[in-house]
């Protein structure tokens, strides 16, 4: 006896269902597309806010963040680059958090974190041929107040659009959720010994190395309220604070 075939609209419906499937599978198809193309113009963009805010920070000659501060110091030990000397850094922190901290990484981590020295690298060659320096106490401020700003923004871009937290964050989270140690002190302690560190290798330290500690950490709240505000947050892995990666 053969089965009873049924017609919607003059079409079987196996077949038609059979259609619905393959649209479904497209629909897919192009909402991985459009992720995937969406995570690399905000990695891009924030890669490149970092170049800027920490060609900026050098340039203003008040001081920069802890990490900032550490690959300065390293790049003077080693008479390299910044770009290389944060390349160093994030490696090394990328390569301990793939073995301890891996389920906190993402491909922002990956690229971001790789990619942001030699971009700083780019920006600093390109303030040198455009010519563009500090000159006097009021620019320096200038200078370190946009590179503060931007920097905040890349952060925040990365945090609240789920693009995986930075190398540094990952170890920290992974080991404040193992020892019930809080986040926040792991971090004030991290930062204390990046800066020494930093100072005794040779970098930067200033006023603004202060100041970056203490004001970062609200501005990238206020810009990822300014991002959740116009609907571009990101779901799924659980924030615990400041992002931070040079």
């Amino acid at each position: 006896m053969r089965p009873q075939t049924f017609m919607y609209d003059g079409v079987p419906t196996a077949g038609r269902m059979k259609d619905f499937e393959e649209s479904d599978k497209m629909k897919k198809k192009r909402n991985c597309w459009r992720n995937c193309r969406d995570k690399a113009f905000w990695i891009f963009l924030a890669v490149n806010l970092l170049g800027i805010s920490i060609t900026c920070f050098l340039e203003s000659g008040l001081g920069c963040d802890p990490i900032a501060l550490l690959s300065n110091g390293i790049s003077k030990a080693l008479s390299t680059s910044f770009g290389i000397a944060s390349f160093l850094y994030n490696a090394a922190t990328i390569c301990l958090a793939c073995l301890l901290a891996r389920k906190f990484l993402g491909a922002g981590t990956i690229v971001y974190g790789l990619l942001s020295g030699f971009v700083i690298d780019l920006y600093g060659m390109v303030f040198q041929r455009l010519s563009v320096s500090s000159v006097g106490l009021i620019s320096n401020i200038l200078f370190f107040m946009v590179g503060e700003v931007l920097m905040s923004a890349a952060f925040a871009i990365l945090m609240h659009l789920d693009l995986g937290m930075t190398a540094l964050d990952a170890l920290l989270t992974a080991l404040s959720r193992r020892t019930k140690a809080s986040y926040a002190v792991l971090k004030a302690v991290t930062d204390a010994v990046f800066v020494v560190t930093g100072i005794f290798l040779g970098g930067a330290f200033g006023a603004g190395t202060i100041v970056s500690v203490g004001v970062t950490g609200i501005l990238v709240t206020k810009i990822g309220e300014m991002l959740k505000g116009c609907g571009l947050t990101g779901k799924g892995k659980e924030d615990t604070g400041e992002e931070k990666s040079l």
